[in-house]
């Protein structure tokens, strides 16, 4: 990721490198599951380290450990220039297959909450 003046971290909340750390977390751990399960991120923490002067900034992710249901990574964003770390994350995700209460056999029709059937993950 380049950093730019807009995404400058010492005038914002660090939004930017909360999502690339997210990002990165999640694409480790899609590395310990199998192919069809889902990953969504519970919770994120970060720790903001430094300010992103500007330049690129790239990220680095591993799984610590891998449950049944629960992934928790960690990820390092960083620049390779300046050796500098920006910021370390830590993401507790969830992993599975879910499908929503009126895909079961105890509902005859979908909710009246307005979602159609378009909006199915399969």
């Amino acid at each position: 990721m380049s950093a730019t003046p807009q995404t400058d971290s010492r005038r914002g909340p660090g939004g930017i490198l909360a999502a690339l750390a997210d990002t990165t977390a999640a694409i480790a751990a899609y590395t310990v599951v199998p192919k069809g399960v889902e990953i969504a991120t519970l919770e994120l923490k970060i720790n903001y380290l430094e300010p992103v002067p500007g330049g690129r900034v790239k990220a680095d992710a591993r799984v610590l450990r891998k449950g049944r249901n629960f992934i928790v990574a960690e990820c390092e964003d960083f620049s390779n220039e300046t050796g500098h770390t920006f910021g370390k994350g830590l993401d507790d995700l969830f992993s599975g297959r879910w499908q929503y209460p009126w895909e079961s056999k105890a509902y005859s029709s979908p909710p009246l909450c307005g979602l159609s059937p378009s909006y199915r993950r399969t």
